[in-house]
């Protein structure tokens, strides 16, 4: 890339133009009736956290308002993953501050001191040939280019190299240690009854549901099924037989030597007992009890008996899901009905009742009997109100048939919820069989975070579908290359000055700052808009069994596809594109060419922080296009209940958003010593950041799922891999600038490693489960709570339904409360006189004006008491 240092300045005043107008449209705006509740849902929405502070009608005022949180506030505002979110951004912020600060006032010095870019470009030495194989500006004398080969001023970058990597280092286990305490915190107050005392159960024997036989006889032609219907019936009958052959082989092994008779019947009756196969166990168990009871005995044996509090088998509801989905569908066209005709009948308003054309013939037999039709109009024009309202009843007896079917295929899989926290750890950490392929337990994610869908499917099932689904993302990465390319050979549109057109653009200043520094990075960001949703449903398809883990899912693989694409794509691409002449006379000198080009792509990525820093981030806060659909919608919305479905459940997982904070540490990190000026890009990214997330993590956005801090395990990860590219990097780079001790620096992969290592055998464990120590005297606290305020009969039925599947969950009695509204509003139409139903404006759920301005729900206040840790 080759600009000007005044084209840089212009970029960055263009850029840092837009965000200021960005602000100042989003400080007018929010002020607004119609959008305070859009941009301040949280301040209105009643949820198990606190509230936040009203937010000042002032211009500005909000900045330092989201600042007057401290780090305990946010976590009884926004919860753990919050907090764990902003600390990646302090992180960040800290880290820059202080590399801005060494490489300023070191390597840039060092950097300018040199002449190589003046000798490279008006050097006696230097053909025209030469020349026009280098894009070099006055820009690129403030990078590592500006240094002569083997100049002992070199020295200085190894010091900077050393510096990053212990700073790093120390700063990361600060950050780490911390996080770790956080989340031991998180598991220690987490809720009884849920994921802090339930394990997940998968691969369960004696359910042919998703085994390799059932998967095959779904996807099978009709002509294989009996075939393989036929291998199906052999092996339950199989292994529902006694394996004589084995026991009879033990036996003897065991009796053989033994001489008391007593002694040998005692020891083949302990024999027969022994679980020599869990299918045929499991089937012998079916034979006189349900599978939840197999399942609930499977456990009673292994651990005392009162410590099992409850089992949910899980379903297939392959079949149910769509039925239950319909019915929330036309529940909701119901409500909103019934709503639109309350408020105007309430108001003195006149009701023209709505109708609707149908073909009864689509929805079943009871739209035939209550819609008849003749053979030459299949269509009838009914009313609306008692339409929906048959068919919701319709719909409601569909469910409850599915709900049956489903009844009656358990799949391999359950939810164990124990009495005590202890034993929750023990079964989450122990080997629940020696046969590895069945009864595979883990910690249970949370119940409002559980992706059912895949919860039923066998460990064999995701290793297929994780091998087919990194398959296609390596295929992705590979597609992506050609925008990366096409985006570098944007760049270097200069080249094509001999065009008249091209040369005439390129002369005016604002055109050329544009295409060259702004436009390339624009794009690329661009292209990257939609990864996080397409990763997800691969995801989804993989088989991740909770919404955290298809977020962090989400997280891992953008930031590799970012590292692949984004960094080396972009960093190859451009590389080659800059001395294009110099490869196609000389390939072998690839290597030499990378070398020297890659300060040049430091200050493409200088470009694209700043799109990140200045358009991404403040649009962001101002999320203009959904503020637009969110316009249309509520000018549109009938009823109250539906405007406030537009602004109340604004979410945004944190899997999509995590990459771009730790992209931008990794390219801030690898080009510090080739262009310091990119870690003041890197800390203005990050003062905007810290901004715009504060405000969106404490005003707007809902929680997705709450995983107590997980995220962080990611975070940790990526730095790390950021530090150690950056030292391969400055190995290399050295090397071909033929430093004569770039060697020096070898030592830092292995340092970093070597701390890696170190911190996953200190912490992994931690971070993961509690300790059975931290476990045994919560239990303890518990135990006491529980003496002094006993749990009622609702709160423990609520507990053993937390992990039950929500398509299992239909409220009759808002059912039937639905019904009976809308035949009360049909018999007002009609001209009976009847009471209206009240007015649903869609604020059960909102804080009333009453409420403190700081108060917690009493729910906030029990998941955030002070834990019990030794």
């Amino acid at each position: 890339m080759a600009f000007t240092n005044e084209e840089f300045a212009y970029a960055v005043g263009t850029d840092a133009a837009v965000a200021i107008v960005v602000f100042v449209v989003f400080a007018i705006v929010r002020r607004l009736q119609f959008a305070n509740r859009y941009y301040a849902p949280k301040r209105f929405i009643k949820t198990k956290y606190r509230r936040p502070k009203k937010l000042s009608f002032f211009f500005f005022s909000w900045l330092r308002q989201i600042f007057d949180y401290d780090e305990r506030d946010i976590l009884e505002i926004a919860g753990m993953d919050a907090v764990m979110y902003l600390r990646l951004v302090s992180f960040g912020l800290t880290l820059f501050f202080v590399l801005a600060l060494w490489n300023l006032a070191t390597v840039l010095p060092t950097n300018l001191s040199g002449n190589n870019v003046e000798v490279l470009l008006n050097g006696s030495n230097t053909t025209a040939e030469d020349k026009s194989n280098y894009s070099l500006t006055d820009f690129d004398k403030m990078a590592i280019t500006n240094l002569e080969p083997g100049s002992s001023k070199f020295w200085v970058h190894v010091a900077s190299a050393y510096f990053a990597t212990f700073y790093t280092l120390r700063l990361l286990w600060t950050y780490h240690t911390e996080a770790v305490n956080l989340r031991i915190e998180y598991l220690a107050t987490a809720k009884i009854g849920s994921e802090s005392h339930t394990v997940l159960v998968t691969d369960i024997p004696g359910s042919f549901y998703g085994t390799m036989l059932d998967r095959a006889l779904q996807v099978a032609p009709r002509c294989a099924r009996q075939s393989i219907r036929s291998m199906l019936e052999d092996t339950k009958r199989m292994l529902s037989t006694s394996i004589q052959g084995i026991e009879g082989v033990a036996r003897v092994v065991v009796t053989g030597s033994v001489k008391n008779e007593n002694e040998e019947n005692a020891i083949a009756e302990a024999e027969s007992k022994t679980d020599v196969h869990p299918w045929k166990r499991a089937l012998e168990k079916l034979g006189s009890m349900s599978f939840q009871d197999m399942v609930a005995s499977e456990f009673r044996e292994v651990y005392p008996e009162h410590e099992v509090e409850c089992v949910r088998v899980v379903h297939d509801g392959t079949h149910l899901y769509p039925a239950v989905t319909l019915y929330n569908t036309v529940k909701r066209e119901l409500e909103d009905l019934v709503d639109d005709y309350t408020s105007k009948l309430t108001r003195g308003k006149k009701v023209t009742p709505k109708e609707v054309r149908i073909v009864p013939d689509f929805y079943g037999a009871w739209a035939r009997e209550k819609y008849p039709t003749s053979i030459e109009n299949k269509f009838v024009k009914v009313d609306k109100l008692e339409f929906l309202a048959a068919r919701l009843e319709a719909l409601k007896k569909h469910v409850e048939e599915k709900q049956g079917q489903a009844l009656d295929r358990p799949v391999g899989s359950a939810f164990v919820t124990f009495r005590s926290r202890w034993t929750q750890v023990v079964a989450s950490t122990s080997l629940q069989h020696h046969d590895e392929c069945v009864w595979k337990v883990q910690p249970a994610p949370g119940p409002e975070e559980v992706y059912w869908p895949n919860i039923r499917w066998r460990s064999w099932e995701r290793a297929v579908r994780t091998l087919l689904m990194w398959s296609a993302f390596g295929a992705l990465c590979c597609t992506f290359m050609i925008p990366v390319a096409a985006v570098q050979a944007l760049v270097q549109i200069d080249r094509l000055e001999h065009l008249p057109v091209v040369k005439q653009l390129l002369e005016m200043t604002f055109f050329r700052s544009l295409v060259i520094a702004v436009l390339p990075g624009l794009v690329l960001k661009t292209f990257l808009l939609f990864l996080p949703k397409v990763i997800a449903y691969m995801n989804k398809v993989e088989g991740m069994v909770s919404l955290s883990a298809i977020d962090f899912g989400v997280a891992r693989k953008f930031f590799i596809f970012q590292v692949l694409t984004v960094f080396f794509g972009s960093f190859i691409a451009g590389s080659l594109f800059s001395q294009i002449e110099a490869l196609i006379k000389d390939p072998k000198m690839i290597i030499t060419i990378l070398g020297n080009a890659a300060p040049q792509t430091a200050s493409f990525f200088c470009t694209y922080i700043l799109v990140q820093t200045f358009f991404h981030a403040p649009f962001s806060l101002l999320r203009f296009w959904r503020f637009g659909l969110y316009c249309v919608k509520h000018f549109l919305a009938a009823t109250e209940r539906a405007k406030a479905r537009l602004w109340q459940n604004q979410k945004s997982p944190y899997g999509g958003v995590t990459p771009h904070h730790t992209i931008v540490i990794l390219l801030g990190i690898v080009f510090a010593a080739v262009n310091p000026i990119i870690t003041l890009t890197g800390l203005a990214y990050f003062v905007v950041n810290i901004v715009t997330w504060r405000y969106q993590l404490l005003y707007v956005f809902k929680e997705t799922y709450q995983s107590g801090g997980k995220l962080w395990v990611q975070v940790f990860d990526q730095i790390l891999t950021a530090l150690v590219i950056m030292q391969l990097m400055m190995i290399g780079l050295l090397g071909v600038k033929k430093f004569p001790y770039a060697v020096i620096v070898a030592p830092l992969p292995f340092i970093t490693t070597f701390f890696w290592i170190a911190s996953e055998k200190l912490f992994k464990r931690p971070l993961s489960v509690l300790s059975l120590r931290g476990a045994c005297d919560i239990d303890k606290s518990d135990k006491a709570a529980a003496a002094a305020h006993p749990q009622s009969l609702e709160e423990k039925n609520e507990a053993d339904r937390l992990y039950l599947s929500p398509y299992f969950k239909i409220n009759s009695a808002a059912f039937e409360e639905l019904l009976t509204q809308a035949n009360t509003v049909s018999n007002v139409l009609k001209g009976e006189d009847v009471s209206l139903p009240k007015s649903t404006r869609g604020d059960e759920m909102l804080w009333s004006a009453e409420d403190d301005e700081g108060g917690s729900t009493a729910e906030a206040g029990d998941s955030l008491r002070t834990p019990l840790i030794p």
